[in-house]
């Protein structure tokens, strides 16, 4: 093997490894030896005669730059561990939330401060006969003149939905609002409580 075919079969084994040549005479041009090997920062060239120091020098610094890779490679391999260990844990954590939810007896909507929807049971599209199409939507805007259209008194529950957005900023409780009665006949209960997060109401 010439020099070009014995870095080839090194950076096989490992291709991090750091790779100086020095020499008075080479069959490659450097253009040559990039089209064998490819552009790399793992490879230089140097033309004797040359000064140790510099060669000294310049082996400290690729010895340092190839530890510093090898250290940056631990930390991002365990950073993606932890990562991928953090989306189980939410994702078995948000499982356990729609279970809770799809298991309550009533209908449940939240809803951003955005108007969006942002979570529902079966139950709340069974209780208001919403469709597949509509609620996922996630317009809460289109959605509340869908069921206003259903209610005796829809100013009513639109003004209570109202107010509940101007209470938005303020430290509230659950509100209950008076029974909300149905065009077809049907009565419910409508109850309202703040979503926080991080000591922030945003639904």
């Amino acid at each position: 093997w010439d020099g070009i075919e014995t870095i080839k079969h090194i950076w096989e084994l490992d291709k991090d490894i750091q790779v100086v040549i020095c020499t008075a005479y080479s069959d490659y041009s450097w253009e040559e030896t990039v089209a064998h090997l490819g552009k790399t920062d793992n490879l230089l060239i140097l033309k004797k005669p040359f000064d140790n120091v510099s060669v000294r020098q310049l082996a400290c610094a690729l010895t340092k730059k190839w530890q510093l890779l090898q250290d940056t490679r631990k930390f991002t391999s365990s950073l993606k561990q932890k990562v991928s260990d953090q989306t189980i844990s939410l994702q078995q954590s948000l499982s356990l939330v729609k279970a809770t939810l799809e298991s309550s007896d009533e209908g449940i909507i939240v809803i951003g401060n955005d108007d969006k929807v942002i979570d529902y049971n079966q139950k709340f599209c069974k209780m208001w006969d919403v469709s597949k199409e509509l609620i996922e939507k996630k317009n809460g805007i289109e959605l509340q003149e869908y069921m206003s259209k259903q209610l005796i008194e829809p100013e009513k529950f639109t003004k209570w939905l109202t107010s509940l957005h101007q209470e938005e900023t303020s430290k509230v409780n659950a509100t209950c609002m008076d029974l909300i009665k149905f065009k077809s006949g049907k009565i419910f209960d409508c109850y309202s409580q703040p979503q926080e997060v991080n000591e922030r109401i945003v639904g």
